[in-house]
């Protein structure tokens, strides 16, 4: 009969927590040095297996801390039916605990054998790969030269690339075997990975010869072929093939052969490589709009340049020099400290993204034209860029792949550009040059054209009578003709007389404007107006400003011929003292005698009638 017991005190304390103790005790309770967790339900029928988690921590705690006294509680007081059960079910833990450590240690020792196969066989095809493929002899490297993209890509594995972008030709490069690697042999192999190319280089002795020299064609490419097996140095050098403004690419070495660096396993007898160079360009432009007159003194007439230079986008090629030299033709005069250098940015983007600001003194320096040339004409403005600066360039371009150094300066041109003897118009060149590291400089030209203005006065009644003595002023704007303000000043001059007999005069140092940036504007003729303040002797002042067209950029001066009236035209007001007058007064003198003998003789009749 089964009986109903109630756990001990201690037990009771331990569970605390648990609902119905008396029907749901729990124990944790240890058993052959490891915690089981329990649950017996008190109810009729067979034991069942305890759930994965107890039903409160309470009795877990307890019983970890007492395991004992609630485990001879649990054995002694709580009456556990039927007994045959219980021990059929130890029986049954026992053996799931013995199949689970057996299946454990069937699996531990398959794991180990299949690591112990997998290592032999790999060290199996190792031995088997290496006495199948020895080290070639020979191999080719394939170069192909491409212009730095805004983005750098991932680095070259030997293998060949399907790889978009400009391709540079005329580039060649050297191959130079470096002595005492022998990739033949591990120490070889060993010895080539601890060297750069600056150490590679150093091995090299002083009158070292290239084992073979390539310049790249079609498609950018260079072939060296059968190349010995060996460590290889490549140097990029310059001749006179190189294209301007295409930096040099750091020297870098080759092995030939090249593991496999797919199956890593082979040889690579086949090796392409693709340097990248910066290809740096210059620009200028000139901005002329409102100058009009050489040697005028007047900040108005100042020409502005403008230089913009790219940037290299391979932060390598900036570790020597950016410099940049805008030399200034004899006609053209500096003025004193208007150079700037700042960063621009032709990205289309809003907003543009932030880029350094340049301090003169710290980021670059500036040799400006001396007082003398300043004086006479002439000199150069030179900005070199310090290893501050260079930094500070990698940033720009790192912020923003269209960023650029601008220089902008102002000239005038001055009176050596006054060529009176001259007939054709004077182009002045403006030249920059851009040099980054070793490459060859590029080069830019902007050029302003100033000429003549050739004044021919004639008489309107015989183009064969040439009349001098006749002053002119020359204004920019038809306005200002007008009211004869603002006349243009060259050379301290603001008034040209044509010479006796020839009746000419030549008026030097007007810009053309049909020449703005190196481009004719064909729709945008500039204009001066001649206003004539003084007339030849016997002749009339012309009434109305007369337009001339400076157009003729590169071709002979074209002579405008003016036309005065004599002072005979028919509208002439008779001279002070000449003949008219003396009739008048004649005419007058006798009509007041006849006046005077009529009142004479009228009187003498009346007193003869007295």
């Amino acid at each position: 009969m089964r009986q109903s017991h109630r756990l001990s005190d201690d037990c009771q304390r331990l569970c605390a927590g648990s609902a119905a103790i008396d029907r749901r005790p729990m124990a944790l309770c240890h058993t052959h040095r490891r915690w089981h967790r329990a649950r017996w339900k008190f109810r009729r029928g067979p034991l069942v297996a305890p759930p994965s988690e107890p039903d409160c921590e309470a009795p877990r705690e307890a019983c970890m801390t007492r395991p004992s006294r609630c485990h001879s509680a649990l054995k002694n007081e709580f009456l556990i039916r039927p007994q045959k059960h219980l021990i059929i079910k130890k029986r049954e833990n026992t053996m799931i605990h013995r199949k689970r450590r057996r299946g454990f240690v069937a699996s531990a020792v398959a794991l180990l054998s299949a690591a112990a196969l997998s290592l032999g066989g790999a060290l199996g095809a190792q031995a088997d790969t290496t006495a199948a493929q020895p080290v070639p002899d020979k191999g080719t490297v394939h170069i192909t030269k491409l212009e730095q993209p805004d983005t750098i890509g991932d680095p070259a594995t030997g293998l060949a690339q399907n790889i978009s972008g400009k391709t540079i030709n005329g580039v060649t490069f050297e191959a130079y075997l470096v002595p005492g690697v022998d990739l033949g042999t591990n120490a070889g192999q060993q010895t080539a990975s601890t060297l750069d190319a600056a150490a590679a280089a150093s091995k090299l002795a002083t009158d070292a010869k290239p084992a073979q020299s390539q310049k790249t064609a079609g498609a950018g490419n260079a072939t060296f072929t059968d190349l010995p097996r060996g460590l290889y140095l490549f140097k990029e050098v310059q001749t006179a093939d190189t294209p301007m403004g295409v930096t040099p690419a750091n020297d870098f070495l080759v092995a030939v052969p090249l593991t496999n660096p797919e199956t890593k396993s082979g040889w690579l007898t086949d090796i392409y490589v693709y340097p990248k160079n910066s290809k740096v360009s210059v620009s200028k432009t000139v901005k002329d709009d409102t100058a009009h007159a050489a040697a005028s003194g007047s900040d108005s007439d100042n020409v502005t340049w403008t230089v913009k230079g790219d940037i290299p986008k391979n932060t390598a090629d900036l570790q020597t020099k950016y410099v940049l030299t805008d030399t200034l033709d004899a006609r053209l005069t500096y003025v004193a400290s208007s150079a700037k250098v700042t960063l621009s940015s032709t990205m289309t983007v809003d907003p543009k993204p932030a880029l350094p600001d340049l301090t003169l003194g710290i980021d670059y320096t500036m040799a400006e034209p001396t007082a003398a040339e300043i004086a006479n004409g002439g000199g150069s403005v030179t900005v070199t860029f310090t290893t501050t600066g260079l930094a500070k360039l990698v940033a720009a371009w790192q912020a923003d792949p269209k960023a650029q150094v601008q220089l902008t300066l102002d000239t005038s041109v001055n009176k050596s550009a006054l060529n009176a003897a001259s007939t054709t118009a004077a182009e002045i060149p403006n030249n920059v040059s851009l040099v980054v590291n070793d490459a060859k400089p590029v080069t830019a030209t902007a050029s302003v054209k100033v000429g003549d203005i050739k004044i021919e006065k004639v008489s309107s009644a015989n183009d064969a009578t040439k009349l001098g003595g006749a002053t002119f002023q020359v204004f920019a704007s038809s306005d200002d003709a007008s009211k004869q303000q603002n006349a243009l000043s060259i050379d301290g001059k603001n008034e040209w007389t044509t010479a006796e007999g020839t009746g000419q005069v030549v008026i030097s140092g007007l810009f053309f404007s049909d020449f703005v940036n190196g481009e004719t504007a064909v729709n945008n003729p500039r204009q001066y107006w001649l206003v004539e303040t003084k007339a030849p002797k016997d002749y009339q002042l012309i009434a109305q400003p007369i337009v001339v067209n400076v157009t003729a950029a590169g071709t002979d001066v074209e002579t405008t011929v003016v036309k005065n009236a004599p002072n005979n035209g028919g509208f002439v007001l008779p001279l002070t003292g000449g003949t008219g007058t003396l009739l008048l007064t004649v005419f007058g003198i006798a009509i007041l005698a006849a006046v005077l003998i009529v009142a004479r003789r009228r009187r003498a009749h009346e007193d003869a009638a007295k």
